[in-house]
């Protein structure tokens, strides 16, 4: 929460031309993040590690070298075994999602680590068994994500709606995800009727 904390006071001193940029990779994953197939996987992998060493190593400048060392490794391995990059992009994503929706029950140590493995094994295993599905959902939640940070900058120049919004977003723990739901359904749907319309092919190469 503190992380998502400082991206948003961040994008919000930033000019409101500056998410424009992300709008429109946000909205590229949204209707067509399927078609990028492969790279977007290793992207994604590299996205993932870098986090992870940034957040393993949170003191300046350790933690970038941490975020390039994760980066290079999760991305490697993703290059390396691409029949795998998905199930492991797919179980590495739900894990930490997982981990963060249990951090205030205030399960941890080992109890926290067998979940989570458990969790890792069990999304691995479904996203082998369906990678085009995973990629559409994986693509469709990124893709809502930069659409909606984008529009802060955007939505700081109007300081009262932003001010509105702010407190509709503390006065209703829903409020976060169904806006980020509502853009998530919507590109897996899309992304879905066109897959269908472009045959069964599971991944773009």
């Amino acid at each position: 929460m503190v992380n998502l904390q400082y991206w948003v006071a961040w994008l919000r001193g930033q000019g409101a031309f500056a998410g424009l940029p992300l709008i429109i990779v946000g909205l590229a994953l949204v209707l067509t993040g399927w078609r990028m197939g492969r790279v977007f996987i290793i992207l994604m992998l590299a996205a993932v590690g870098a986090a992870a060493g940034a957040h393993l190593v949170p003191d300046r400048p350790n933690s970038l070298v941490a975020a390039v060392i994760g980066a290079v490794l999760l991305g490697g391995v993703g290059a390396i075994f691409k029949r795998h990059a998905v199930a492991l992009l797919g179980g590495l994503i739900g894990t930490g999602i997982f981990v963060q929706v249990l951090a205030p029950s205030g399960l941890d140590g080992w109890l926290l680590f067998i979940a989570a493995l458990l969790v890792f094994i069990a999304l691995a295993a479904v996203s082998i068994s369906n990678e085009r599905g995973v990629v559409i959902l994986i693509t469709s939640f990124e893709g809502a994500v930069l659409l909606l940070s984008g529009l802060i900058p955007i939505i700081a120049s109007w300081p009262g709606l932003f001010r509105f919004l702010e407190s509709t977003n503390r006065a209703s723990w829903i409020f976060l995800p169904f806006v980020i739901l509502v853009p998530t359904a919507i590109g897996c749907l899309l992304q879905i009727s066109d897959a269908k319309n472009h045959g069964s092919g599971v991944m773009q190469t």
